[in-house]
């Protein structure tokens, strides 16, 4: 996966950083890792955490900022995808 060109609007990024701080971790959901995935081999080649860095996305948003800050420099054709 490369690097997105922009993150969805939300309130929290604002204050990633310092959020971070106080809750270093986020769930990433309620279910036990892997759950939902078919058949009981995942495990042998996937590793799923159950919870999420937050201090990284605060990271991603400096590393998006730099490549936006970059694109104007790009002089020769450039196929950039983004699904929001």
């Amino acid at each position: 996966m490369s690097t997105p060109y922009k993150l969805p609007d939300d309130p929290r990024l604002r204050h990633i950083e310092w959020l971070a701080r106080i809750q270093p971790y986020m769930p990433k959901n309620t279910e036990e890792p892997g759950f939902g995935w078919f058949g009981d081999t995942w495990k042998d080649y996937h590793i799923s955490y159950p919870q999420n860095p937050l201090r990284s996305v605060g990271q991603l948003m400096h590393l998006i900022a730099e490549m936006q800050a970059g694109l104007p420099l790009i002089k020769v054709p450039v196929l950039l995808m983004h699904i929001a």
